[in-house]
């Protein structure tokens, strides 16, 4: 099908072309027909199952900022698509950007040699200076005991009882900064809403289409709520209650592959949250 014909597209060359992938990409998207509309696809998913390294997509981030625009093509397929692309391609980024970091921190820093007959000379100075401070302070001290003693108002001074209170510096509050896990965890929410309303969108038309005329846009709920399995989702943000709120509703729907999807993706979070708000319960009886 359309799927041969990108494979072809990509062969023509020794290497593997990224370009030229995502040019038919974008050809395919813009012709608005069935096997344009397939095409695009078959090709998107075909990206997404290259498992490309960070490196790769710095390199080919020119192109890859030009399929962008398929992430609101108005046709669902397409759209869900390019999601599922971008969304593979950001944990990519950001997972190995944080290996790559954490390596670099934990390199250790190259001392430099040191001769063993300078290292002892170093301390022999060392010691000498010391030994001479030490004479200095001790007879500049009994210098100033000897004036001390000469004046003749030392005994009447009251040596005060109570020391003075320290002034203590009032600390402003610490800014709370925001932590990359805070970043992804955002980002997260973010893209879970956009692919819920992806399942939401396509679980509406077929039901005012019909079982027998909505296999496209039911095969496309069920692979988006599939998905939304694997995403990581936090008990105190609200994106997530009004997610489920409205997941209730999917588990009523007429097809029973989107009953069963929105089930069980209903009893996976709400596992996962009952697991994190009894771990917080653990945490705050320790404290």
């Amino acid at each position: 099908m359309m799927m041969e014909k990108s494979m072809a597209i990509a062969s023509e060359r020794s290497g593997f072309d990224f370009d030229r992938l995502v040019c038919a990409a974008l050809r395919d998207a813009e012709s608005n027909t069935i096997d344009g509309v397939e095409g695009c696809f078959d090709i998107l998913r075909y990206l997404n199952s290259l498992n490309l390294s960070a490196k790769d997509l710095l390199r080919h981030s020119r192109a890859i900022h030009s399929l962008q625009s398929l992430r609101d093509h108005e046709n669902p397929r397409i759209r869900m698509g390019a999601v599922v692309l971008f969304n593979s391609w950001m944990k990519t980024l950001y997972y190995q950007g944080r290996d790559n970091t954490s390596s670099f921190a934990n390199k250790a820093v190259p001392l430099k040699k040191q001769h063993p007959t300078s290292h002892v000379v170093a301390a022999e100075t060392k010691q000498k200076s010391e030994s001479v401070g030490f004479k200095k302070n001790e007879t500049e001290e009994a210098k100033e005991i000897k004036r001390n003693l000469k004046k003749p108002d030392v005994c009447k001074k009251s040596v005060p009882t109570k020391p003075r209170p320290r002034q203590i510096r009032k600390q402003t509050p610490l800014e709370d900064s925001e932590s990359p896990n805070c970043q992804a965890l955002k980002k997260n929410s973010t893209e879970m809403v956009e692919l819920f309303e992806i399942a939401k969108k396509s679980a509406d038309v077929a039901n005012t289409k019909g079982l027998l005329l909505a296999k496209a846009e039911t095969s496309i709920c069920v692979e988006t709520l599939s998905l939304l399995i694997s995403f990581p989702i936090s008990s105190t943000a609200p994106e997530t209650r009004r997610i489920m709120e409205r997941l209730v509703h999917l588990t009523r729907h007429k097809d029973r592959k989107v009953c069963s999807s929105a089930s069980s993706l209903l009893q996976h979070w709400s596992q996962s949250i009952r697991d994190q708000q009894r771990q917080d319960s653990k945490t705050t009886t320790r404290k």
